[in-house]
């Protein structure tokens, strides 16, 4: 019995400690974007390329861990792969700082994580029902990400100005970009929120873990 409890507990500890790092790195990435005021497409590339590419890092040791204890790593493993592979891309084209190529990458990325997450959390569903809801929440999350990034008008301009006492005071406008840049900074500090909350909930049950 504690032969394959040990293993068993390892993940289970692997998977809460892959929540706090993920956790780090996507409040990391949304209280960079908030308190950047820079909201360019080389920002946005450069900001997800790096978040990317870091998260993937954890969820290959926690898929690398779960095949080791007998336990399906292929749903991690791919998150882990679609990850790094977006966020490399990110980085090598990050000095074109092409709009669409952010909204392509962030979307083609948070379509595929978030679907691959939402299966996740159907399948987890008999072990363990609140890491099945995290996983679909997070999930859907994520697509929703995806679905809002593809609807953005890719030429999308709308000028603002602050006057006060008939003085303009400050003025800008609100482009593609800037909506792409803080659309990826809000669900990160969501999805931050929704992973540091899975990494500090209950532990499973012993008898869930097996």
């Amino acid at each position: 019995m504690s032969a394959v409890a040990a293993p068993a507990t390892r993940v289970a500890t692997a998977e809460r400690i892959t929540s706090g790092v993920s956790a780090a790195l996507a409040l990391a990435l949304g209280l960079a974007i908030t308190f950047v005021a820079d909201h360019s497409a080389h920002l946005g590339l450069l900001a997800f390329g790096l978040y990317a590419t870091a998260s993937a890092v954890p969820l290959g040791v926690l898929a690398a861990l779960r095949r080791r204890a007998g336990r399906p790593a292929l749903l991690v493993a791919l998150r882990a792969l679609v990850g790094l592979a977006a966020g490399v891309v990110a980085l090598v084209v990050v000095g074109s700082a092409a709009v669409a190529l952010l909204v392509a990458l962030v979307s083609g990325w948070a379509l595929v994580t978030g679907a691959i997450g939402i299966v996740e959390g159907l399948l987890e569903r008999r072990r363990d029902r609140a890491v099945a809801r995290d996983a679909m929440l997070l999930g859907g999350l994520t697509v929703l990400l995806a679905v809002v990034l593809l609807v953005i008008p890719p030429d999308f301009l709308e000028p603002w100005r602050v006057v006060s006492g008939g003085t303009v005071q400050a003025e800008g406008a609100v482009t593609t970009s800037v909506m792409a840049v803080g659309l990826l900074g809000g669900w990160a500090i969501i999805a931050g929120v929704l992973q540091a909350i899975a990494a500090i909930g209950p532990a499973p049950r012993a008898g869930d873990a097996s």
